[in-house]
């Protein structure tokens, strides 16, 4: 009985590191617009609250996470921002791929608050995307509001606070 739980234990552990390993942690961001001069790189440890493996799709302990990434989750998909706001492509990077996750995120003054785009299936970013996460409830292919705290990280770099 001890050998079974000990070759289920080591397995468990092999797979939890596996998969920890093929996404790997967050050690990077690049915001690209063609609104900016050249991309813009964020390292960590700035980007601690910040990580795409937090949210929806993501689980601790068996038990799926509701909060963080740069998305505020409970207000759902939202309608689509004004076409002539700035987009911008903001990459996550992880240890090992040239990035991990992606997301459009554009600012509105008007209104006063950022908006992310979860690209879906049509998008090039889909596949690597949904290969570090597939969020649950078919959340890719909407615009979310940004959490007040990724406006305020987010804006001072981007020039435009």
């Amino acid at each position: 009985m001890f050998r079974i739980a000990s070759l289920a234990l080591c397995c468990l552990l092999l797979t939890t590191s596996a998969a920890l390993a093929a996404v790997g942690r967050t050690f990077k961001v690049t915001i690209m617009s063609p609104d900016l001069s050249a991309p813009v790189e964020i390292a960590a440890p700035k980007l601690n609250d910040f990580s795409p493996w937090m949210g929806p799709g993501t689980f601790v302990n068996g038990v799926e996470q509701t909060k963080g990434f740069i998305i505020d989750w409970k207000l759902g998909p939202v309608a689509t921002p004004l076409l002539e706001l700035s987009r911008y492509e903001v990459a996550f990077h992880s240890s090992g791929r040239a990035w991990a996750y992606a997301v459009d995120y554009v600012y509105d003054p008007a209104a006063g608050k950022g908006y992310v785009f979860l690209p879906g299936p049509r998008d090039r970013r889909y596949s690597v995307n949904i290969w570090s996460i597939k969020r649950t409830g078919n959340l890719e292919g909407n615009w979310f509001a940004a959490t007040p705290e990724w406006d305020r990280f987010v804006l001072p770099v981007l020039g435009l606070k």
